[in-house]
């Protein structure tokens, strides 16, 4: 009698293009309830801006577009298979972008924005220019981006127990990887306050993560 091994993966940076025989959940965050937090943030935003690498990223900015077009809102994205590349096009996006109706989203896990004198930059000139940044990356919005998302373990543990019990019992279903639709948010509120997103008496209740103005967690 043969065996079957099960390769289920969850929370790493992996997509259908570096792992197309595997299933699993990827680190890569579902665009639509991201973008759905981003405007219940600043409903204001009417265009987002991102970077993305085509041969990693390319099935979340599909996603985006769709998510984009259900919201209303316009997605710009320009792509880059390298820091080199990525690091000019951010730099004009944060020098370019529109206060208020513009935002910008660090989308990627692979190189392309996890440089910090990028990170420092952005978030420089951002909060010069009163810029909405936002990120995948939970260790930006300590840095000074508005919000970023991270893994909810419980949820994700359950999803990822789902995901193993339809693959014993139909094993024969393609392989597929999703995006990471069970997360938490972190909010920076020295960054929500700076932007006039928040005027000081907000319920900070709705957020998983609260970053208080001075760096800390509340």
């Amino acid at each position: 009698s043969g065996s079957t091994i099960l390769q289920i993966i969850g929370a790493l940076d992996i997509s259908p293009a570096t792992r197309p025989n595997a299933s699993g959940i990827s680190l890569a965050v579902d665009p639509e309830r991201l973008f759905g937090r981003l405007l219940s943030l600043a409903p204001t935003v009417k265009r987002i801006l991102v970077v993305y690498d085509p041969a990693r990223d390319q099935w979340i900015m599909d996603r985006a577009r769709k998510a984009a077009a259900l919201l209303g809102i316009e997605l710009h994205a320009e792509p880059a298979s390298t820091l080199i590349e990525s690091a000019p096009k951010y730099g004009d996006y944060v020098r370019t972008a529109r206060s208020g109706t513009d935002a910008i989203w660090l989308s990627s896990t692979s190189g392309l924005v996890n440089d910090p004198d990028l990170i420092a930059y952005l978030i420089e000139q951002a909060w010069a220019r009163r810029i909405i940044v936002f990120s995948n990356t939970l260790d930006h919005a300590k840095a000074g981006v508005l919000f970023a998302p991270f893994p909810d373990p419980v949820a994700l543990g359950r999803r990822l127990g789902t995901m193993a019990l339809q693959t014993v019992e139909n094993p024969s279903q393609a392989p597929r990887i999703e995006a990471l639709t069970d997360f938490k948010i972190a909010v920076n509120v020295r960054i929500a306050r700076h932007l006039g997103i928040f005027g000081g008496h907000e319920d900070l209740s709705r957020f998983d993560l609260v970053l208080d103005p001075t760096g800390g967690i509340e």
